[in-house]
């Protein structure tokens, strides 16, 4: 139903076993669908603010990023989000802390914040944070567990300081950009790096 963007008063649908259901995001906002069958929601920019946590019933599937987008919107709490390939999904880390992002696609992860748990934002595209000129001291309640990971500021200067946190990476994943200082542990960085460290 991708292609009618206006679905008037249904609320309420039911999807058949053995049928998928696809629709945007917009289209199935505050409403209900209810399998046996599947519901798949297409993420696009004319859904980057939707609340996918208001889609109710039990066929929603999947949730797939077609296109690059900043999302402001809120994620669902169970299914997984899929960034297609050569798709950028921008987003607040509040947004993804303790969600599911996966796919071929990347991240770009925006407003860290010292208690942001990233670690199941995993796209095989890779997963940048852009400090924005901030500086961050994740607390030990913090996780940042993509790889391959970027650190960017595109505001000036930034450090991020991950030695509280129980963060665990290869260091050949790592690159953090000119003025940027990324400070971890010894035992946190595998590998030969080129990353400022503190401890033993």
């Amino acid at each position: 139903i991708t292609a009618n963007t206006n679905l008037a008063n249904v609320y309420i649908y039911s999807v058949s076993s053995s049928f998928t259901l696809t629709a945007l995001a917009g289209q199935v906002v505050s409403r209900t669908v209810n399998g046996p069958g599947a519901l798949a929601v297409r993420l696009t920019a004319a859904g980057a603010n939707a609340d996918l946590t208001s889609i109710h019933g039990t066929a929603l599937s999947s949730v797939t990023v077609t296109e690059s987008l900043t999302f402001t919107g809120t994620l669902d709490e169970t299914v997984a989000t899929t960034v297609n390939t050569g798709v950028v999904l921008t987003v607040a880390a509040a947004k993804v802390t303790g969600k599911k992002v996966d796919g071929s696609g990347s991240i770009v992860v925006t407003s860290l914040e010292t208690t942001s748990d990233l670690s199941q934002v995993t796209p095989a595209g890779g997963v940048t944070i852009d400090l924005a000129g901030t500086s961050v001291v994740m607390a030990a309640g913090g996780k940042i567990g993509a790889q391959p990971l970027t650190i960017k500021s595109t505001g000036g200067a930034a450090t991020l300081n991950l030695t509280a946190t129980a963060t665990g990476m290869q260091a050949p994943n790592l690159t953090a950009d000119a003025g940027v200082t990324v400070v971890v542990t010894a035992t946190q960085v595998r590998d030969e790096t080129p990353l400022s460290t503190t401890g033993a």
